[in-house]
């Protein structure tokens, strides 16, 4: 499987566990903003999301990248399917933009 994983780390939140995966060079091969530039998804990405979420795990696609539009727009021509982008129902309201999957 090539998605990279550094350390994952889960929280329980109803019944559900959420795992933060990066989008370029993780998901998407390529890098930058720009979604000309995001190319094919990396080898094995598509199943190692699905098999997580067979595995029922929230999965919370994260992105310095801040048009959440074009990201869902790339998964969904390339049949990846997440939970979320750039947000985690562990989130706090009040928290600052960054992505916190063990809140």
């Amino acid at each position: 499987m090539a998605v990279r994983a550094k350390k994952i780390r889960c929280k329980q939140l109803d019944q559900k566990r959420v795992v933060a995966v990066d989008f370029n060079g993780t998901i998407a091969s390529g890098r930058g903003k720009d979604p000309e530039a995001w190319g094919e998804p990396e080898s094995g990405a598509k199943d190692a999301v699905a098999k997580l979420r067979e595995q029922g795990y929230h999965i919370a696609v994260n992105s310095v990248v801040g048009d959440v539009d074009a990201i869902r727009q790339w998964l969904d021509e390339h049949g990846i399917e997440v939970d979320s982008v750039n947000e985690s129902p562990a989130q706090p309201p009040d928290s600052s933009g960054k992505l916190n999957a063990g809140a």
